[in-house]
Order: C-alpha cells, then sequence, then structure tokens
C-alpha cells in the first residue's frame, strides 16, 4: 500500500502536468452523460515540446474567448481538440478568427477528445439555447474509431448503436467508471490498456455509423433553425455520402486551405497533427469564403 502511494504521488507530481486536454485532472471533470467535460472557471498553462499556452475554461464549461451574451451566437462550432484550438491561445483558433473576419458571435463548443456522438449529445445540451444560424462541426479521421467503442482515451463514453438495417439506436450512457479512476496512475495505465488492447473498428461499419450520427446532428440543427457545415481535411467518402439524399449536407474540405497555406510557414506541430495558430488562420479564411459564397450568414 505504501509502495502505490508513493507511486500515486510522485506520478501527480510529474507527470500529472503533462496530461493532454482530454485527461488532464486540472481542468477535465466526468459528465454522466458525455464522459468528461471541463471545469468551469479553471485557469492553467499547458507546456509541451512545441508549444506554452494558457488555458482558460469560461463560467459555460467551455474554452471561449468571448462566450456569447443573451443574444446567443451566429455560428456554433463543434468538434475535438482542432476546434478546441489544442497548441494555440484561445484567441488564435479558428472559431475566434471567424469572428474578426465575419464580425459576428461564434461560440467555440469544442471539447478534447469528443466523438461525433458526444458532439451530437453536447449539441443537445447547449446548441438550441444558443439559437445560431450556423452550426459547424469538425470531423477527424479519429472519429471513426471513438464513435465505434464504449471507452475513448482510458475513459468510458456514450455509445450509439447502429446498423445498416436498423438504423441509429438511442445512446447508451458511459459506465460507471469505479473508485480506481480517483487515481491519476491508473487512469493512465488503463489508457494505454485500451489503446494495446483493443482492435480496429470495421471501417465499412464505422463509416456508416458516423455518416448516420452527422445526419441525425443535421436534422437536429435544422430543426432548431440553423443550418449545419461539416469540415472535413480529405475524407472524400464523407462528402458523398452526406452530399446525396433528400436532405444533403454542405460539407466543406479545409485540406486544400491547409496545403496552399504551408507554402508560407507550418500549418502543424513538430510533433503531433494539431494545427498551428498559421492552420487555425488558414481554416478560418476557408470557412469564411463558404460561408459568404453559400449565402449562409447575412
Amino acid at each position: 500500500m505504501l509502495a502505490l502511494g508513493a507511486a500515486e504521488l510522485i506520478w501527480r507530481t510529474f507527470r500529472t502536468a503533462g496530461f493532454g486536454p482530454t485527461t488532464n485532472p486540472r481542468y477535465t471533470e466526468r459528465d454522466p452523460e458525455l464522459g468528461w467535460r471541463y471545469v468551469a472557471g479553471v485557469s492553467v498553462r499547458h507546456a509541451t515540446e512545441d508549444f506554452d499556452v494558457g488555458i482558460e475554461i469560461n463560467a459555460n464549461g467551455f474554452r471561449d474567448a468571448t462566450p456569447p451574451g443573451q443574444g446567443g451566437a451566429e455560428i456554433v462550432t463543434l468538434g475535438d481538440s482542432l476546434t478546441f484550438g489544442w497548441g494555440v491561445e484561445a484567441g488564435e483558433c479558428f472559431a475566434d478568427r471567424l469572428e474578426v473576419l465575419l464580425g459576428v458571435t461564434v461560440a467555440n463548443l469544442g471539447v478534447s477528445g469528443y466523438g461525433t456522438d458526444q458532439e451530437l449529445l453536447l449539441w443537445r445540451r447547449h446548441g438550441p439555447g444558443l439559437a445560431p444560424r450556423v452550426v459547424l462541426v469538425l470531423f477527424c479521421a479519429n472519429d471513426l474509431v471513438e464513435a465505434a467503442r464504449r471507452r475513448s482515451y482510458g475513459r468510458p463514453k456514450p455509445f450509439f448503436p447502429w446498423s445498416e438495417a436498423e438504423g441509429l439506436g438511442e445512446p447508451e450512457l458511459p459506465a460507471e467508471p469505479g473508485w480506481l479512476a480517483r487515481s491519476h496512475l491508473y487512469r493512465s495505465l488503463r489508457k494505454q490498456w485500451d489503446a494495446a488492447s483493443e482492435s480496429p473498428p470495421d471501417l465499412s461499419a464505422a463509416r456508416g455509423r458516423v455518416a448516420a450520427l452527422l445526419r441525425r446532428l443535421a436534422e437536429e440543427v435544422r430543426a432548431a433553425g440553423a443550418e449545419p457545415v461539416v469540415l472535413v481535411e480529405g475524407q472524400g467518402w464523407l462528402a458523398d455520402r452526406l452530399g446525396s439524399g433528400a436532405a444533403p449536407v454542405a460539407v466543406l474540405d479545409v485540406a486544400p486551405a491547409l496545403e496552399a497555406a504551408a507554402a508560407e510557414g507550418p500549418t502543424t506541430f513538430a510533433h503531433d497533427t494539431h494545427w498551428t495558430a498559421h492552420g487555425h488562420a488558414a481554416v478560418a479564411a476557408a470557412v469564411g469564403e463558404f460561408l459568404r459564397e453559400r449565402g449562409l450568414l447575412p
């Protein structure tokens, strides 16, 4: 017991501060429906070999430099750590840059590690009350894996059953994490164990589930009076699926904008694939131009 206690203390002292934005206990906590959420009102700094930035969570539980007031927001952004702006200051992420480019209020609801299923549930909780005109949903390739599992980053998460015959089912809530989850050392080991022990999901089924989730999200966004736009980097298969049918969903591929911007400087960090401030600026410019061309904002 003494050895375990010492190991936990050492781990908390030297490793916890370096945990990523999905598992860092300084600003994340359990959510019984969504799996995890941010701790409201927290202000910390996070440094890696690529960056040293401040992370401030507002009273609404999101990293938003200018949270919407009583009038809501013209644009809502949903997504994971790319939408959150991991590695850049809050004002440098594409959501905040859109506010400057377009002169509108943008509510950034990005939460690191969230998959498409969690983003759908998050929209149901917070989105309609903001009364946006446009909802931007950023899809990343890892969403295919996350939506196919009941655990992600070592933490329980919600899960939507899906089959080609029966379609999308009702969400199953995350399992209770158990008392061991209080240990930072255990959570780190469990994250590594999950990553090593789980086999990749069936790609066809994973794509079907994610496409169904995005279509359901688009339906609910439109029912709230807003227009959905899915942002992707590549992933042509998703544009084909969402762009067909009776109610096609607009898809913007930001890969060309990032490739063009890369000629002027790195758009991703040296040691991971998150966008730099330069990359976020390129994405914001592409999104702003797309929204103007489509006439989605007055």
